[in-house]
């Protein structure tokens, strides 16, 4: 048997096996996907999608942000300029805006794929009003900690887009690549409604993603439990596969090390949201990007977690 045909059939073990705890657990499984749907359509798409719309119509061209910060975003990150507005919107709206306005420019052909890669994976940020409201005042009952655990992880996110930066510099009038055509930029009407319409399926996108990820850290939480693996290992787990669950879980850990899961958590951005970037920016065809996007963000995550304990002994929370 070959390396390739092993792994198709440990892929396919993994898929039955999920779909028979589906099945045995049908109505476990139905108080999680409610439960998801709900937090997903009451809290997240409220908070996001205005977010989401902004983020696609930078993508369409029509509007930019002052030269002085596109430059500024360009010198830390080493995007372009075309690409530091949309990267800007990211960091601070949180997902899905940068990848979307990444997306946008890619395809009318205003960033290059190495400016694609950096814009999706640093932008998989969850946005500072998630952070401050909903994890600080709503989670932790703290809008002081949600600042923390926001500055911690944006401090993580700028000296990793600083340290891995290739100096570059580029305008749009640079690239030299296939792509034989270059879309125009729309009219305000044509790239608003352009923007409400994919921001619509990026919703929809975001509670299947969600809602999915919801149920896999269900199932996983308990074959850990089952397993009689310490109840730690279960909350990292969750908190690695969906930052919402994971910062809920760490909320009700007292002390440093429940704000310090939730700045890991946050600053992994969790594999339900690298896979929503995806498939977000999969209509650019863009090579490598998942490797990228893991690896930064892995980083990301450790350099969050040096930060927060500068911080604390720094005696700022």
């Amino acid at each position: 048997m070959t390396k390739e045909g092993a792994k198709r059939i440990f892929y396919g073990g993994v898929i039955v096996f999920f779909f028979a705890l589906v099945i045995s657990r049908a109505p476990q499984s139905r108080e999680v996907l409610v439960l998801s749907a709900q937090n997903c359509f009451f809290t997240v798409i409220p908070a996001v999608f205005p977010c989401a719309v902004l983020g696609a119509l930078i993508g369409t061209g029509v509007a930019e942000f002052p030269e002085f910060l596109k430059r500024a975003i360009s010198f830390v990150f080493g995007v372009s300029r075309e690409g530091a507005g949309a990267l800007l919107a990211g960091l601070f709206a949180g997902f899905p805006v940068g990848a979307s306005g990444a997306s946008g420019l890619y395809a009318r052909k205003r960033i290059d794929g190495d400016d694609l890669c950096r814009i999706a994976a640093f932008s998989a940020t969850p946005g500072c009003a998630f952070v401050i409201s909903g994890v600080g005042s709503g989670m932790f009952d703290s809008t002081r900690t949600g600042a923390v655990i926001y500055i911690t992880v944006i401090a993580a996110v700028f000296l990793v887009g600083f340290l891995t930066k290739n100096g570059k510099n580029v305008r749009k009038d640079d690239f030299s690549d296939d792509r034989s055509f270059v879309l125009q930029t729309p009219t305000l009407f044509e790239a608003l409604t352009e923007s409400v319409m994919k921001s619509a399926l990026a919703m929809l996108n975001l509670t299947a993603f969600l809602v999915f990820f919801s149920l896999l850290a269900s199932f996983s939480s308990e074959i850990i439990s089952a397993a009689k693996l310490p109840e730690a290992v279960g909350k990292i787990l969750s908190g690695l596969l969906e930052v919402t669950l994971g910062c809920q879980s760490a909320s009700g850990t007292a002390g440093r090390t429940g704000k310090l899961l939730a700045v890991i958590f946050c600053s992994f951005g969790g594999l339900s949201v690298q896979m929503q970037t995806l498939s977000v920016c999969a209509p650019c065809k863009v090579k490598g990007l998942a490797g990228r996007m893991f690896f930064l963000r892995s980083l990301i995550t450790a350099c969050a977690a040096v930060v927060f304990a500068v911080l604390g002994t720094a005696g700022l929370y």
